[in-house]
C-alpha cells in the first residue's frame, strides 16, 4: 500500500437511497420500517462499528422528521413512535381516530421518500434530536460491583485498569430494551471480554452499572439480570414523571467517570 493510500481519509458512509429501507404491516395497528442490511451481509454482527453508528444517525434522522410531521398534521391519529437500532415502528388506533392502515402506510412512503431525496440532495443526515453527551459518576467495586475483580481476572487485568477501560471510552446510546430505559451500550473497548453470567441474579439494583457481550449499560431500576455488575451511580436513569422518561435515548453518548465515596464526591446529576 502506497503512502498516498495510508494518509487518504476515510470515505464516509453512503447515504441511503429507498431502495435501502422496507415497509411492512405489524399486525391491523403498525407498520415497520425497516433500514436493510447492506448489499453483502447476511447478520449484523458483519457490520464494522463506524457503519453501525451512521445507520443509528440515519433512524434518528428519520425518527425526528416523522415525529415532527405526525405532530404537526396528524395530532388526532393517536399514534405512536418506537424507534430501534434500525427499525422505526409506527402503532396507530383505528378504532378511536380517524387513521387507515393504507393512509399510514401512504404516508409513511410519502415522507420516506421526501427525506431520502432531502439526504441526498443535502449531503448530509440534517438535525437530529440526540446525540448529547452524558457523564455519569460510578462507585466502582465493592458490593455495587462484586462482579469487577473477577471480570479483571478473567481480562489478566488489575481491577484499576478495567476501570480506566470502562471510564476512558465514550459509549453510544445503540437501542432501548429489556426493560424501560435500559440502553445497551456499545462498544466495550477492544479485547474487553465480559460474557453473560450463567444464572441471571433474581434482583439488581437500580443504578447498578454493568457489562456483557461487548455492551456496558446501566440497570434503571430494581430488575433480574445476567449481566457482570461492576459499581452503581446515584444518577436517575429513568423517571417517570420526565418527559421522555428515559436518561438515554438511541444516539445519544455515555462516558462514565469515577467516584470515591469521600466527602469530597459532588454528583452533579443534571438531566
Amino acid at each position: 500500500m502506497c503512502a498516498e493510500q495510508l494518509n487518504r481519509p476515510a470515505e464516509p458512509p453512503q447515504l441511503p437511497t429507498r431502495s435501502d429501507f422496507k415497509l411492512g404491516a405489524m399486525g391491523e395497528k403498525a407498520v415497520l420500517v425497516r433500514l436493510m442490511l447492506p448489499d453483502g451481509l447476511t447478520s449484523f454482527k458483519q457490520i464494522d462499528q463506524p457503519t453501525r453508528l451512521h445507520r443509528l444517525k440515519v433512524m434518528r434522522s428519520l425518527e425526528t422528521r416523522l415525529e415532527q410531521s405526525l405532530s404537526g398534521t396528524h395530532p388526532d391519529w393517536k399514534w405512536e413512535l418506537v424507534t430501534s437500532y434500525d427499525t422505526i415502528l409506527l402503532t396507530f388506533d383505528p378504532l378511536n381516530s380517524p387513521v387507515t392502515a393504507s393512509a399510514i402506510q401512504a404516508f409513511l412512503e410519502s415522507e420516506l421518500a421526501s427525506q431520502v431525496v432531502e439526504w441526498q440532495t443535502s449531503r448530509t443526515l440534517g438535525e437530529t434530536k440526540t446525540g448529547r453527551l452524558h457523564r455519569i459518576g460510578v462507585y466502582y467495586g465493592g458490593q455495587a460491583g462484586p462482579d469487577l475483580e473477577r471480570v479483571a481476572t478473567l481480562n489478566r487485568i488489575t481491577p484499576e485498569e478495567l476501570i480506566e477501560l470502562h471510564t476512558g471510552t465514550i459509549y453510544t446510546s445503540q437501542v432501548i430494551g429489556f426493560a424501560p430505559g435500559f440502553a445497551y451500550l456499545g462498544d466495550l473497548p477492544p479485547g474487553l471480554v465480559a460474557p453473560r453470567l450463567p444464572q441471571p441474579r433474581p434482583r439488581v439494583p437500580g443504578g447498578t452499572v454493568a457489562m456483557a457481550a461487548g455492551l456496558t449499560g446501566v440497570y434503571p431500576f430494581d430488575l433480574p439480570g445476567g449481566w457482570n455488575l461492576i459499581g452503581a451511580t446515584p444518577f436517575t436513569i429513568f423517571d417517570i414523571t420526565r418527559q421522555p422518561p428515559i436518561r438515554f435515548v438511541p444516539g445519544d453518548r455515555v462516558q462514565f467517570y469515577r467516584l470515591t465515596e469521600k466527602p469530597t464526591d459532588t454528583v452533579l446529576d443534571h438531566w
